[in-house]
């Protein structure tokens, strides 16, 4: 699982062995993820945590809150992954494959930590980080803006992010009057709600209510709507 993790990741996972063990848990889950990249200090992920306000006390002291002493005891071989703290780590490499990064670095893992729910994010959460503001850390400290972007696709009309702004309806559809169809309907809440009114037309632009034509005898006339540039309107003379 390990193959294309860089030596600063492949500590973080080693470290977070190390603070399992120290608090007496007999397994490495997410929060110990957490732990050992605290304790790493070092890489994207670290930095990133230590300037959303983390500290490597204070998320030991909540892990201890959350997760109770292995009464047994720990044993002396390898400590297993729980099934979160090993999704993360598959997530952070198949998030470092598409980003087409070499290898997987403490960024990918951060962000991995951060997508799948487990205890490392309720113990941000009580230590009162915002986890949204710290993707966007991430991010900058990494400087890859351009993959985050895309990860989080924006509206292309008022550049709002999807993630807050998406909306939808169920609209149904009678076309065919024997079995009406639900339609899905999907918008930018925030551009959307600005439009009381049809966008105006650019100059030398068609609005697409401007003109209907209709076919038959008196096809290429007029419907409804403006007039079109070099359109004149001549009287007729009576014979």
């Amino acid at each position: 699982m390990l193959e294309r993790f860089s030596s600063g990741a492949r500590r973080i996972v080693s470290l977070a062995e190390d603070e399992a063990r120290r608090l007496g848990h007999g397994h490495v889950g997410t929060e110990h993820v957490l732990l050992g990249m605290l304790s790493a200090g070092e890489g994207v992920g670290a930095r990133a945590l230590v300037a959303s306000g983390a500290t490597l006390e204070g998320a030991r002291q909540k892990v201890a809150d959350a997760v109770p002493v292995e009464e047994r005891g720990v044993g002396a071989g390898e400590l297993q992954l729980t099934d979160r703290a090993r999704r993360v780590l598959e997530r952070a490499s198949r998030l470092s494959l598409r980003q087409h990064d070499e290898q997987v670095d403490s960024e990918h893992v951060l962000l991995s930590l951060l997508d799948v729910e487990g205890t490392a994010g309720q113990v941000l959460r009580g230590l009162g980080i915002d986890l949204a503001g710290l993707r966007a850390i991430v991010a900058s400290t990494a400087g890859k803006g351009a993959v985050t972007e895309r990860a989080s696709p924006r509206c292309a009309e008022c550049g709002s992010p999807l993630e807050t702004s998406l909306a939808h309806r169920i609209l149904t559809s009678h076309a065919d009057a024997r079995q009406p169809r639900q339609l899905l309907v999907a918008y930018c809440s925030v551009c959307a709600g600005r439009r009381s009114a049809p966008p105006p037309c650019r100059p030398g632009s068609t609005s697409r209510l401007e003109e209907r034509r209709i076919a038959g005898p008196g096809d290429g006339q007029i419907r409804r709507g403006r007039r079109q540039p070099g359109h004149r309107t001549s009287r007729m003379h009576q014979q």
